[in-house]
């Protein structure tokens, strides 16, 4: 029984002490507004883009990274499945990510963006890593 009461502690603590993926666009500029941190927005096509798979299980979901994330950005991503399903209000409101920030339907895409909306740049998807993506966004954000 400690063993398992011991097990869920770490895990608690491990998940808090990394960034959320948001999927909605309003949450995540509400929370950007109010803890001042930029948005990192990634176009994904998470089942059939495999540039934007790769992306997400090397990088994005890297525990590092992660950490790294919740000090620093509010994470959002702005997904286009083939095959699975999202709500059509949550698609809608993709699609004006899209108009505004990726018009040219690059996938990946990698920007940050002001916690007003405002571009602030574009980052590179090609061959990255967590310790390549931490730092330019170090560089860009200090």
């Amino acid at each position: 029984m400690k063993y398992i009461l011991c097990l869920l502690f770490v895990l608690l603590f491990a998940s808090a002490s990394q960034a959320q993926v948001l999927t909605d666009p309003n949450e995540a500029f509400e929370t950007a507004q109010a803890s001042g941190k930029p948005v990192l927005l990634v176009f994904s096509g998470s089942d059939w883009c495999a540039p934007c798979i790769h992306l997400e299980r090397q990088v994005l979901a890297d525990s590092s990274f992660l950490r790294y994330a919740k000090g620093h950005l509010v994470l959002l991503k702005a997904d286009f499945p083939q095959r699975k399903k999202i709500s059509q209000p949550l698609l809608a409101a993709y699609e004006q990510l899209a108009d505004t920030y990726n018009r040219e339907g690059t996938f990946p895409k990698i920007l940050v963006i002001s916690a007003d909306k405002k571009h602030i740049t574009n980052l590179s998807s090609l061959r990255q890593t967590p310790t390549t993506l931490v730092a330019q966004l170090n560089h860009v954000l200090n």
